[in-house]
């Protein structure tokens, strides 16, 4: 700093320099002949008329020049604001030594008293190494958040549900027990989703050492959709049950008649997530890689446990259902005509269909991804005070 202090560049305009070339002739002459010495030229041409004087140009170059090396501090126009970069010797840019790096860079400013040089002084961090981090452990809470509430969510719905065709008990045990005769269903549904989550992302760590910002999401995901294939063979089952059909006909009918449908109905949805493998974008290809697979997963692991546990539940009677009075075709012939006001809620999810396509026509992409990135206060506040410094 001293040394470029020291011997600055200037960089002069070439009119700027006829213009001092001709003063410095005029001074010259004005020193040579002293009193005889006459100016021809109009008024004003220079600041002064006695003494020929560059103050103007010094001032115009002081304005242009000052802000290159004003100070040996990287800091904002009024000195409030200083700014020390700091830069890691490895070049390893994992997530892990990024968060090692700046606990080490916390620790060691923990034993420096800045209150001793004034009482408002503060320090904080900023940098690409800081908003990874803090935008990696706000990732993490988000999906702890979205987690929780969809299982929550997907436990209460069901819970709510299946209790419909579950049996009720008297008394304070009774209640109890009809607590837990209502959460078998849930189970049910929630152990064999667990498991080939489990096996799903296994497999894919063969594949794919971590998650990006789009695919770690795939947990809520994947276990939404799957948890809908052990929805329909548990109905099937509650429903064979209740009309009074055979146990080895209604396992018969949930692998090879709603198994059937639920296999067409998860391979279109897989079909949809493979058309992304495809796509450029790395977080889309893994995306639709991960997901697409993870469905088939869930599917062969369902088809796997479901019979096993069908098996459990109805030789211990762990879920006693509601019984149904009639005869098995009268039952059949009820459950065929359940759905409510048919003519009525199809109007009305055509009309809905319509104006959701004439909606359609407004609609518009963000192309800006710095949009969508997530804010997080702490780094934006010390991000904002370092672009005071450099814009």
């Amino acid at each position: 700093y001293d040394f470029f202090n020291e011997h600055k560049l200037l960089l002069i305009d070439l009119k700027d320099l006829y213009t001092i070339q001709d003063r410095l002739k005029d001074k010259i002459q004005k020193r040579k002949l002293g009193g005889l010495y006459i100016d021809f030229e109009d008024e004003g041409t220079h600041a002064q008329k006695d003494d020929v004087s560059f103050d103007d140009y010094v001032e115009k170059y002081k304005k242009e020049y000052m802000g290159g090396v004003e100070n040996r501090y990287v800091r904002n126009e009024v000195g409030t604001v200083y700014v020390i970069r700091v830069f890691p010797k490895s070049r390893d840019s994992s997530l892990k030594y990024y968060e090692k790096f700046g606990k080490q860079m916390r620790e060691y400013l923990k034993g420096f008293d800045f209150k001793k040089y004034h009482p408002d002084m503060t320090c904080g961090f900023s940098g690409p190494i800081v908003s990874r981090v803090n935008q990696y452990e706000a990732l993490m809470n988000d999906l702890q958040k979205a987690g929780t509430i969809s299982l929550i969510s997907m436990f209460a719905v069901m819970f709510w549900y299946f209790a419909r065709f579950t049996q009720k008990f008297k008394g304070v045990r009774g209640f109890l027990k009809t607590q837990l005769v209502r959460a078998v269903p849930v189970l049910f549904v929630f152990v064999p989703m667990i498991y080939s989550t489990l096996y799903a992302f296994s497999f894919f760590h063969l594949f794919f050492k971590q998650l990006n910002v789009v695919t770690s999401f795939l947990f809520a995901i994947i276990f939404g959709l799957g948890v809908d294939i052990g929805i329909h063979l548990l109905s099937r089952y509650i429903h064979d049950t209740r009309a009074k059909i055979p146990f080895e006909k209604i396992q018969w009918n949930i692998l090879t008649r709603t198994g059937v449908t639920v296999i067409i109905s998860i391979l279109t949805t897989v079909a949809t997530f493979y058309i992304l493998i495809v796509n450029d974008f790395r977080g889309f290809s893994e995306f639709g890689w991960i997901s697409g697979n993870g469905l088939i997963i869930a599917l062969v692991t369902y088809l796997i446990f479901t019979p096993s546990l069908i098996a459990l539940v109805h030789r211990y009677n762990l879920m006693p259902l509601k019984p149904i009075e009639g005869t098995q075709e009268e039952i059949v012939v009820r459950g065929r005509r359940w759905f409510p006001r048919p003519r009525l809620i199809l109007s009305l999810f055509v009309v809905a269909s319509l104006l959701a396509l004439w909606g359609a026509r407004s609609l518009t992409f963000e192309w800006n991804f710095g949009k969508l990135k997530m804010v997080v206060p702490s780094t934006e506040h010390w991000n904002s005070l370092q672009e005071e410094t450099s814009g």
